[in-house]
């Protein structure tokens, strides 16, 4: 079931339905979300490692490493800046992009952790 709950700051919609993929497993969900905040954190780290030493190959290799939560999560917002900081590391405009990618990311892990209760 998709959540359209009021959002708090820092919290985003989910655009998953985790019974398409648990089959209402209340474990199953648990540990799929575990695993998905887990793959967006690496996401992350690796987004500021490349940043910090100008240097994509991590990035690009996390992003092909969680492609399959990332194609869970659905959210198109996520996915665009995923593909602007893909695009901003060979124009050389990081840090908007990593800020943006951050924050979003942020916010989609927040509410994947939400949505574990």
């Amino acid at each position: 079931m998709i959540n359209f709950t009021a959002f708090k700051k820092g919290e985003r919609r989910l655009f998953i339905d985790f019974d398409l993929y648990t089959e209402g497993d209340k474990d199953f969900k648990q540990e799929l979300i575990s695993s998905m905040v887990k793959d967006l954190d690496e996401l992350q780290q690796a987004s500021k490692r490349s940043c910090q030493q100008n240097d994509p190959t991590a990035f690009h290799t996390a992003i092909h490493k969680v492609k399959a939560t990332v194609t869970m999560l659905d959210d198109p917002e996520l996915i665009h800046a995923i593909e602007d900081l893909r695009s901003a590391f060979s124009a050389s405009i990081q840090s908007k992009a990593l800020a943006s990618f951050h924050n979003i990311c942020s916010e989609v892990m927040t509410s994947l952790r939400k949505a574990n209760c």
